[in-house]
């Protein structure tokens, strides 16, 4: 056999029994490091148990009370349904009003002025890769309203 070889295989033989011994050596000792774990922290997981219980029950309880009353209180400060038919009225004022398409504003001289409500605030012209070219065209009437946006 060449040296060489002889070398190559002390050095695999060598470094073997090195991780073999220190595999045995972490066995034996792993049972040492379990069972001083085991013994601190036994002792601190039923006292953390037991104080924890405590204060939940303490909470629970401190709830309770406080909270024994509000179902009354809130029976009593309901108002009649007079709000809810005031709102229903005003909601659909609001609605007729946004679905025209105009809108009447009064300018400082009292002449009323029509502006246009379909003008949207900006158009998307950001390229795109699998999509047609987009239109980037403002609408006519929304010239001082709509900006693009690349």
């Amino acid at each position: 056999m060449d040296s060489h070889q002889k070398k190559t295989r002390l050095m695999y033989a060598s470094v073997t029994l090195i991780v073999a011994i220190i595999f045995f050596l972490w066995l034996f000792n792993i049972n040492n490091v379990f069972q001083g774990t085991k013994k601190l922290a036994g002792d601190q997981n039923q006292l953390n148990w037991q104080e924890f219980k405590a204060n939940f029950n303490k909470t629970i309880e401190e709830a309770g009370s406080r909270f024994s009353g509000v179902g009354e209180e809130n029976a009593e400060s309901v108002e009649p349904e007079n709000n809810s038919s005031v709102f229903i009225n005003d909601l659909i004022e609001a609605t007729d009003k946004l679905a025209s398409s105009t809108v009447d504003v009064i300018a400082e001289e009292n002449t009323p002025i029509l502006e246009n409500n379909n003008c949207p605030e900006w158009i998307n012209c950001m390229p795109t890769i699998s999509d047609e070219p987009r239109a980037c065209q403002i609408p006519s009437g929304c010239e001082g309203i709509t900006q693009i946006a690349y």
